[in-house]
């Protein structure tokens, strides 16, 4: 929304939604400051509201119609947390494909989202994965140098496991000067 014309500027679909602390982001990645023909691949219409943004997560994935859906079950990525925002440039979340839980960063500098993840350690995987399937979700707190994940399921029962931002490993760096998928 454009506040000050009292304007619809863009609109799109977006599962549970994020917005960074000083509403420059969307995370997925939406560059507000930009247009909407911007913030789309190339050939991509402005009506389009679904490949919007540039996708950061998993490497390479682009942004092309259709690329998220019948995806096998051994390639699958599940969204298992809601977005958590440091500051306004970095935000986290929660994957998990094929049983293997990552814990994802993606900090935005100057024209480039570097991202990161992390596997949650086997040792703590299958307890995550124990109350995941029962309907829970992780939550997460910046501590320090630690994300704390929290699994809140039902009934509620805590899991808290420490992650150190140090062993982050970065996946790939994104190019946000060009159009999502890649194009300039």
């Amino acid at each position: 929304m454009d506040i000050a014309a009292s304007r619809l500027v863009d609109r799109f679909s977006c599962y549970s939604p994020s917005v960074s602390p000083d509403g420059q982001y969307v995370a997925m990645l939406y560059l507000v400051a930009r247009s909407a023909s911007e913030n789309r691949p190339s050939g991509a219409g402005t009506d389009d509201d679904i490949d919007v943004g540039f996708a950061l997560y998993p490497a390479d994935i682009g942004n092309r119609e259709a690329d998220n859906v019948d995806v096998p079950p051994s390639e699958a990525h599940t969204l298992v947390s809601y977005y958590v925002w440091q500051g306004s440039n970095e935000f986290f979340f929660a994957d998990n494909r094929a049983g293997q839980i990552r814990v994802v960063s993606a900090e935005i500098r100057y024209a480039t989202a570097v991202v990161r993840d992390l596997l949650v350690p086997p040792q703590q995987t299958e307890t995550v994965k124990q109350y995941l399937t029962r309907q829970g979700f992780l939550s997460m707190k910046l501590a320090g140098g630690a994300l704390q994940l929290t699994i809140n399921s039902n009934p509620k029962r805590p899991v808290v496991i420490g992650l150190s931002l140090s062993d982050f490993e970065v996946v790939e760096s994104v190019d946000l000067a060009r159009k999502p998928g890649g194009s300039l």
